[in-house]
């Protein structure tokens, strides 16, 4: 027996998913710029979170329109001006950590234990808490309302917060087998590997503070507000640069100072969110339980985490492979990636802001022939300005390195 459905069904199955990929694409251009890679690697979870919106999508839904288009055009507006503010601050705070302290044996101990709470953060946390929280709050706002939502609200703002608490602790319990894995070869060079475990017991907890502004992210974008979510990343650049100049000078060893940084950025990106969500109206008092949207939730995690699992593995290879290179490389690979992803990620955003809109008009208009056209043109247009833009960058790689790095300690033998 064969059910019919509505016409109308279709276009609510699409509205709802199309809402859904925007606040996970906008999630998704947000989170780079702390971990020093552009990559957006919850990509098959933006999709993945679409899917499941299509699926939770039983009721009817207003279809976008002319309106729905511009308001679609400016969210993605908002975040494309703030991500690209934290480009520039986030180039700006590379640039002065190598001005200050060059290419040694300790910044290559930082960018090595910066990097494990990172691949915790974009395996877990923004990369995946975002976007399976997402459908789940929209189907929750959807259903029951504004109690239900603050429900939902009072329930994670318990749970998962103790969750990344607790993850956080056994990892720093193991804090040494970790830094094994990922950099073995600092054995080699007396109290390196000693001075990586330090370092990454301490940024560790900014474990706990992203994944809150993970949470909240997913909360604030789906009720549409993204201005608080995109300058999230902006004020954490922001403030870690200041402490950088400052409390460097004062801690030692100097390194402690910048992950000292890095946890007060993240506690200016904690104060940030809980004003949003005060001003959200979705500020509630905390509530251990787990309801069944909590339960959702967690059963969401395990694919999202699976699809960010192989690009955080290599990840840990190639930091693996550094550690046994000469001083230096970690903090070399380390800026040749944040200048080969920096144009990506801009043309990236650009790219979203001009598609986006065709994409979700062509889908509500149910026009299958529009939209594989429309999707045609903008790898068309990707390529056509990423293409050109590798091309460049492996001509121009040394005088654009030498320009903006070439400061400091950091000399042109390092440029090289």
């Amino acid at each position: 027996m064969t059910a019919t459905k509505k016409p109308d069904d279709s276009k609510s199955a699409i509205a709802v998913k199309t809402d859904a990929m925007l606040t996970a694409i906008a999630a998704d251009l947000e989170v780079a710029d702390a971990s020093g890679s552009e990559s957006v690697t919850a990509g098959a979870a933006t999709v993945a979170a679409g899917m499941v919106a299509e699926k939770a999508a039983d009721t009817e839904v207003p279809v976008l329109g002319k309106q729905g288009s511009k308001s679609l055009r400016r969210n993605v507006g908002i975040v494309s001006f703030y991500t690209m503010l934290s480009r520039i601050t986030g180039l700006a705070r590379d640039t002065i950590f190598g001005h200050i302290f060059g290419a040694t044996h300790a910044t290559d101990a930082f960018v090595m234990a910066f990097t494990i709470p990172n691949a915790f953060r974009n395996l877990v946390a923004e990369g995946a808490l975002t976007v399976a929280f997402l459908p789940v709050f929209k189907t929750t706002d959807k259903e029951g309302g504004d109690a239900a939502v603050k429900r939902l609200m009072s329930q994670s703002l318990a749970v998962f917060p103790v969750l990344a608490v607790a993850v956080t602790a056994i990892a720093i319990l193991f804090a040494t087998p970790l830094v094994d894995f990922f950099a073995h070869g600092f054995h080699r060079v007396p109290g390196q590997f000693e001075e990586t475990v330090q370092l990454t017991q301490w940024m560790l907890w900014y474990l706990p503070m992203v994944s809150f502004v993970a949470l909240t992210m997913g909360a604030l974008n789906a009720r549409q507000h993204f201005a608080s979510s995109a300058a999230s990343q902006l004020i954490f650049n922001t403030v870690h640069i200041a402490v950088i100049l400052t409390a460097t000078r004062l801690i030692d060893p100097p390194m402690l100072g910048v992950a000292c940084g890095v946890l007060t950025g993240g506690i200016a990106q904690v104060i940030m969110q809980l004003v949003a969500l005060d001003r959200a109206g979705l500020l509630v008092r905390p509530n251990f339980s787990f309801g069944p949207e909590i339960r959702r939730i967690l059963s969401l995690l395990t694919p999202a985490i699976a699809s960010n699992a192989i690009y955080q593995f290599n990840i840990a290879a190639l930091r693996y492979y550094n550690s046994y290179m000469e001083e230096g490389a970690v903090t070399y690979l380390y800026n040749a990636d944040r200048f080969f992803q920096l144009p990506l990620g801009v043309f990236a955003i650009a790219i979203a802001t001009v598609s986006l809109p065709a994409l979700a008009e062509a889908l509500n208009n149910g026009g299958k022939e529009k939209l594989t056209a429309t999707f045609r043109n903008s790898i068309q247009l990707n390529n056509f300005i990423t293409i050109p833009s590798a091309v460049g960058l492996m001509v121009l790689a040394l005088p654009i390195v030498a320009t903006i790095s070439q400061h400091g300690r950091f000399t042109y033998e390092m440029a090289l």
